[in-house]
């Protein structure tokens, strides 16, 4: 009996305990800030801005994160926003309130200002998307002075600069804007640093490589954000632009070929495959709405009518070097000034019809075909070389230097 006395006894004192602990964990000023609110509230009209004439709100942005649709039309992004103004209805003096320097009060129940985005994102124009600043708690200081931070998803189409792709660039700018009749505010810009990124600017695929901001009270648009984004290019440029290089230097390459081997004839088809092969691939991997043509796409249709000149080429001088009948004199003529003095150790590769040197000033049919051949394929790999040159510093896009 005595034992579950003190059992009883001592279960009642930790029950009184942990009720007094619990009562100890309220805040002193919480009947304060009750009080506080309700006096502030009292008469308050939330439809009504602080100042009827003009309203000044600062705004900053920090990004959290940033994504396109599937078609790399539509940016969207998610940010932070520090909305800062003053509003002298919830003025207070702190000494009257146990020394409350500020107060969370939900945003339904104070004046919140409105932004709409202006966004061309469909066919049909420019898309007006109102903005409630709703839903959220809102900082007010006993200066008057209100800070609400929501979140919010904007969306807006993009002007895409396709012709330096994979290395192609986005312009996006997200227009924002107050209905004046309803909303007298101007949104202004207090801190030097209007968007923070920490980071952010490195999304899926894409890369935020400039930003810029501006206000115009007068104006519908209040104030506009503009990103430049860049696509991270070096993954399409390994698989697409490197074995394209490849294979025109296999083109090159198969110039040097003896023109009797089927080895070369094999090599150019290859090639010539292959290049359709990465053409398509292109246009697998493209945005599917363009406004300009990428000049990777110009150089990949140089290179296939460069490696079908070199497949014609080819069977041109193995038709040449077939021919049994004797040559024309201007041909004559013309090998004897190519080869001329300093000229037959330019002209390269040079082949052999009878397999040894011939310092004969007769030389037989044979191999006044083989040399007119040798000549006229040095002639076209000087031509291929050079527009494969020229094309490669003109067409080939170069990644940008980070600045």
């Amino acid at each position: 009996m005595i034992v579950f006395s003190s059992g009883l006894l001592f279960f009642l004192l930790c029950f009184v305990k942990c009720d007094e602990s619990v009562m100890d964990n309220h805040s002193p000023n919480t009947a304060w800030e009750h009080e506080l609110r309700k006096d502030l509230l009292f008469r308050y009209n939330s439809r009504l801005p602080p100042d009827e004439i003009n309203t000044q709100v600062a705004l900053k942005f920090i990004l959290k994160s940033f994504y396109f649709d599937d078609n790399e039309e539509i940016l969207t992004i998610y940010t932070w926003v520090f909305l800062l103004w003053n509003d002298p209805r919830l003025a207070w003096n702190p000494d009257s309130y146990d020394g409350i320097m500020e107060v969370l009060i939900s945003s339904f129940s104070i004046w919140t200002p409105r932004m709409e985005i202006y966004s061309i994102t469909d066919e049909d124009g420019i898309n007006f998307l109102s903005i409630d600043i709703r839903s959220l708690l809102c900082r007010v200081m006993s200066n008057g002075q209100v800070t609400c931070i929501p979140r919010f998803l904007h969306r807006t189409a993009c002007s895409s600069k396709l012709r330096d792709w994979p290395y192609d660039t986005m312009n996006c700018t997200f227009k924002f804007g107050s209905r004046s009749k309803l909303n007298h505010v101007t949104f202004t810009f207090n801190s030097s640093r209007v968007m923070t990124m920490l980071g952010a600017e490195y999304g899926p695929g894409w890369n935020i490589i400039n930003f810029s901001s501006g206000e115009d009270s007068k104006s519908a648009v209040k104030f506009y954000l503009n990103f430049i984004l860049e696509r991270q290019g070096v993954g399409l440029a390994a698989v697409i632009l490197v074995p394209s290089l490849l294979l025109s230097i296999l083109t090159l390459l198969c110039m040097v070929i003896n023109v009797n081997d089927k080895t070369r004839l094999g090599l150019l088809c290859f090639s010539l495959l292959n290049q359709f092969s990465f053409l398509r691939k292109i246009c697998t991997d493209l945005p599917k709405k363009m406004s300009e043509i990428p000049t990777v796409l110009l150089y990949l249709r140089t290179s296939i009518i460069l490696t079908l000149l070199a497949i014609g080429i080819t069977y041109f001088l193995c038709y040449i070097r077939g021919k049994t009948s004797p040559a024309p004199n201007f041909i004559e003529i013309f090998i004897r000034k190519m080869t001329g003095r300093y000229g037959k150790y330019l002209i390269w590769p040079r082949w052999n019809a009878r397999g040894n040197d011939c310092d004969n000033e007769h030389v037989d049919t044979k191999d006044v075909w083989t040399d007119f051949a040798s000549i006229t394929n040095f002639i076209f790999m000087i031509i291929i070389t050079v527009v494969y040159t020229s094309s490669f510093f003109a067409l080939i896009p170069q990644q940008q230097p980070e600045s």
